[in-house]
């Protein structure tokens, strides 16, 4: 049923509710100029960092003269289509903005290529390895940003497109952002596994005794397991200021509705965003402990908090999409109930997976295999459902094909990861970081094909929790 409840009009600053917390909207001119700035610095920096890691990936190390003009290359166009996106008086503010955002992230990253080795060729204690002019470099570094960033703006400036303003619009902007800075973490973190590298740092937070953030670059590549484990700290870094941002910004950004909608109080959104922090913020611990534990079961719920955390993120950005672009629609009960219980079903299989991954368990390899077969079954009724179910407001035959696509690859990459671990055999321990010049490497098919069963699984979590919550009754567009 469409809600036909009057909408309240979007020039206006302040409103009233019925909900305490809510009385009061910020004002639009600063969350409309927050909201494009966020989504432009952040979602550049996330790519920047993507490519930086692709070409330096063991085996594939890209000459500078490659990866350097392109990852100035997308700054300039991060802060160009974001400039683009509003109005042409405010396109080289909001260009500046987003650049110097990108730049300030960045400097999470832009230590390890300036810190030098101690005398004895190893990492110097925490912010020793820093050359005396770093104030200057980082000064600097900064001051590039703001410059690519108007460049940026006076690029978007020459050919703007609006892009829509309703309320709320750049708050499911940022939590898409937010999803997709998820995105290379769940990959590094299969990668880890897959390769064996979670121990390949004795140390946490620091490493080998350094700054996380001051580890040299020419250390970091020396050693394939060291990349792999440092690389997957750091863009967990990277999410956990993501998610930060994410909750503070949803104060200004996730704005009430007019009464009477489903969904209409902000606050309950804002405690998710806030929630979403907590839970990065516990997987880091995780992370961690894992580490210095040295322990598998802590290294099996790591991984499963992980697609938890990954699919709780993506639903939150589904409620806010479907709040500010989507319109009321029916309540298709077939696909609510087939969506919950495909989520629970998948919860099971990602725990029976992580324990054959992280403790060798033969027992949860066969269950896992085995309820495979339930959870495709599942999934294909979902995804069909979700088909004859659509609505031409929300995307539902697209995300019901996605579904039925992505379980049919999930269910191939299953048995030929399975053929590559049962045939490798018995790898014994994990190897410590003292062990890595004698341990053997994982063979690189077997390290992307299970890594690639895992992201696909965290794929199909994240369209079973934007089912679950897009079969929901939520409000119409203000």
């Amino acid at each position: 049923m469409t809600d036909t409840t009057p909408a309240t009009p979007v020039s206006a600053t302040r409103r009233t509710s019925s909900h305490a917390g809510d009385q009061t909207e910020p004002a639009p001119a600063l969350a409309s100029g927050l909201g494009p700035i966020l989504v432009g610095g952040v979602a550049t920096s996330v790519a920047m960092w993507t490519i930086a890691f692709a070409a330096h990936l063991p085996g594939l190390v890209l000459p500078t003269l490659i990866w350097g003009p392109l990852l100035v290359l997308t700054w300039i166009a991060g802060s160009a289509l974001v400039a683009r996106a509003v109005e042409p008086s405010r396109s080289l503010v909001v260009g500046a903005a987003s650049g110097l955002l990108a730049g300030l992230i960045n400097l999470l990253v832009l230590a390890p290529w300036i810190a030098e080795l101690s005398s004895e060729g190893e990492a110097a204690p925490g912010f020793e390895g820093l050359p005396a002019s770093w104030p200057v470099i980082l000064l600097g570094f900064m001051l590039l940003g703001a410059v690519i960033g108007v460049a940026g703006g006076l690029l978007g400036r020459l050919s703007p497109k609006r892009v829509d303003a309703a309320p709320g619009a750049w708050a499911a902007r940022y939590a898409v952002v937010c999803v997709i800075a998820t995105a290379p973490l769940l990959l590094l973190g299969g990668l880890v596994t897959s390769t064996e590298s979670g121990m390949a740092v004795p140390d946490w937070p620091g490493t080998f005794g350094s700054n996380m953030f001051t580890f040299p670059l020419e250390l970091m590549v020396a050693e394939p397991r060291v990349f792999m484990e440092h690389s997957h700290r750091l863009f967990g870094a990277l999410l956990g200021l993501t998610v930060v941002l994410l909750a503070a910004a949803s104060f200004l950004l996730i704005r009430p509705l007019p009464a009477g909608r489903a969904l209409a109080k902000a606050g309950p959104l804002r405690w998710w965003a806030i929630g979403i922090l907590l839970a990065v913020s516990l997987q880091g611990y995780l992370g961690g402990a894992r580490v210095t534990e040295n322990n598998q079961f802590l290294a099996a719920a790591h991984g499963i908090f992980a697609q938890i955390v990954f699919a709780l993120t993506g639903a939150l950005a589904g409620v806010l999409w479907i709040r500010a672009f989507g319109a009321g629609r029916s309540n298709p009960t077939r696909s609510r109930t087939l969506s919950l219980v495909l989520g629970v079903a998948l919860i099971i299989q990602l725990t029976f997976g992580a324990l054959y991954r992280h403790l060798d368990s033969t027992h949860s390899l066969w269950t896992h295999a085995g309820f495979a077969i339930v959870v495709a079954v599942l999934a294909a009724i979902a995804g069909f459902t979700a088909m004859r179910e659509a609505d031409k407001r929300v995307p539902m035959q697209r995300l019901g094909g996605t579904l039925v696509g992505l379980v049919v690859f999930q269910f191939i990459l299953g048995w030929v990861a399975a053929y590559f671990v049962l045939s490798a055999g018995e790898r014994g321990p994990i190897p410590t970081a003292d062990q890595l010049e004698t341990a053997t490497d994982v063979p690189l098919a077997e390290a992307l094909v299970t890594t690639a069963h895992q992201a696909t699984g965290a794929g199909i979590a994240l369209v079973a929790a934007l089912l679950i919550v897009w079969t929901r009754r939520w409000p119409s567009r203000p």
